[in-house]
């Protein structure tokens, strides 16, 4: 026992035996520890929050650049669609007036009439023998400078008067009346009078013609491919201010900032395109197209964006001249020279003058709604011509206590995407009846089909426009509906696997890593 408590009192009295038996600031330590690990949940949290928030926010500038990139797309498209109209109505024009006196009154070469001249001086010599009065055969007698409607209507004017002339020489011998006779003349003297004053107004538009033709409408041409030609680069201005505005990088493919429309294939094709297969339901009981060159004048944008104003504007001429000509029957010569004259008028500004028009991509058949991308089974390609595709990339920040607590991340940028698509409001409609463009001479069905997704947009919903062909007086005034708009979209499995196959560049290469080899489930 004494030995025991010797040990104890020699263990005792050495200085480390103290802190055994001491319990102060134990508490403190296991502060640190403690300290220590929350410090590590806390950098976790923070850095998890800071990835979502960056992740979040980096979604914005993508999204902001595909809006602004579907605005310009949209608003590309809207002024696609009124330079158009406005091509078309000045070309109306055109039309307008050269039914009325052809290339010979531009050009200011006499008419042929001497058939209906000679005839007319046999009747006044026949007149001025019995003393029958002729108070206009030196007026209708002059020559006819002019083609088209004045052309016919003269020579109907002069045979008329050709056969009054003697009329009024049987008249005079067995009745010796020709009042009747006399007040027939008066009316074909204010017919010619009508023709005259028709043919100076005609006249003294031949400069304003001849400019519309060879400066106006190529010039507004040139301007609308202009306008297609630099909506890809106003767009990616756009996009680019944004980017920098929110400091992240940027990349839109090339082709996802053009317009979808290419030249109208119609334009200068001088017959139906390779591999054409003519429609087996068309119901046509005319002969056969004797110029396969004006049946893809009929058919092509000038002519779909012109007609109806040529067909709405004719009618005010056609009753004017009904009212003021009917003998001459020039109402019907100009009813049916706005129709022949327009192909030909249609022609030389596709050919001559270098007019371009435009349609959506893939037309190769006359029919609108039929092409390839209307179709369920090809809605890759509606993603291809309608759809674009925003990546941007933001760069990533080491997160807290990198390298020490957490692995410094594979990416060195967040890369995110987003898409819009062009859409039109306007009913979108696969017309039932197909066009012939071999059997047919007359174009059929008579009116244009009710397309929404057109570079013309028309507005159908009452009263739809005509072909080419447009019989029928009166017609309607054209109406327009500009409905090209856009709206956001998911990303198709079409743009994830072209996504995978692009050359992107390499801040964005690694997206390619992550991506799916398909989105569909």
């Amino acid at each position: 026992m004494a030995r025991f408590q010797a040990i104890t009192s020699i263990r005792n009295s050495l200085p480390a035996s103290s802190l055994h038996a001491d319990e102060r600031g134990s508490i403190a330590v296991g502060h640190i520890f403690w300290v220590l690990i929350a410090a590590c949940f806390m950098s976790l949290f923070f850095n998890a929050g800071y990835a979502t928030k960056k992740k979040n926010d980096s979604q914005r500038p993508a999204m902001a650049i595909s809006q602004s990139v579907g605005v310009w797309k949209a608003r590309g498209m809207n002024v696609v669609v009124s330079h158009q109209h406005l091509q078309g109505e000045l070309a109306a024009m055109v039309v307008i007036h050269h039914a009325i006196g052809g290339d010979a009154l531009d050009e200011h070469h006499r008419g042929n009439t001497r058939m209906q001249d000679a005839a007319l001086d046999v009747g006044f010599g026949l007149a001025t023998i019995v003393g029958a009065p002729t108070p206009y055969y030196s007026r209708v007698r002059q020559p006819v400078y002019a083609g088209a409607t004045l052309l016919k209507a003269h020579k109907i004017n002069k045979s008329l008067l050709a056969a009054t002339y003697v009329a009024k020489f049987f008249a005079k011998i067995y009745t010796g009346d020709t009042s009747a006779l006399d007040a027939f003349e008066n009316q074909l003297g204010r017919e010619w009078e009508a023709l005259r004053r028709l043919y100076q107004q005609a006249r003294s538009m031949v400069a304003l013609k001849q400019s519309i033709m060879k400066t106006i409408l190529p010039e507004s041409n040139r301007q609308m491919h202009r306008i297609i030609e630099g909506i890809p680069s106003l767009a990616m201005r756009t996009a680019k201010e944004i980017a920098h505005r929110y400091d992240v990088k940027l990349h839109i493919p090339t082709d996802d900032l053009k317009l979808p429309v290419e030249v109208d294939p119609y334009t200068t094709l001088q017959g139906p395109p390779a591999g054409y297969d003519p429609p087996q339901d068309c119901d046509c009981d005319t002969e056969r197209a004797d110029n396969p060159r004006y049946q893809m004048v009929k058919t092509s944008q000038l002519a779909r964006s012109s007609f109806p104003w040529v067909n709405y504007h004719r009618t005010a001429m056609i009753r004017r001249l009904l009212l003021r000509a009917p003998l001459s029957l020039a109402w019907k010569y100009y009813y049916d020279e706005a129709a022949g004259n327009s192909r030909m008028i249609y022609d030389r500004l596709l050919k001559d003058h270098g007019v371009r028009m435009v349609v959506m991509p893939t037309k190769v058949a006359p029919d609108k709604g039929w092409e390839d991308w209307t179709f369920e089974e090809h809605s890759n390609l509606a993603d291809k011509h309608l759809t674009a595709m925003v990546l941007t990339g933001q760069e990533l920040k080491d997160p807290m206590g990198s390298p020490f607590l957490f692995r410094k991340p594979e990416m060195e940028t967040w890369v995110r995407w987003d898409a819009v698509m062009l859409k039109n409001d306007n009913p979108q409609e696969r017309p039932k009846q197909r066009i012939d463009l071999l059997g047919c001479k007359r174009i059929v069905p008579s009116r244009q089909a009710v397309v929404g997704y057109d570079t013309l947009a028309w507005d159908q919903s009452k009263d739809r426009v005509s072909e080419l062909v447009g019989n029928g007086i009166p017609h309607v005034f054209p109406k327009i509906r500009n409905a090209w708009n856009f709206t956001p979209t998911a990303v198709t499995d079409f743009q994830n696997n072209r996504m995978r196959e692009a050359n992107l560049p390499s801040w964005a290469e690694d997206m390619q890593k992550v991506l799916p080899n398909t989105l569909n489930p």
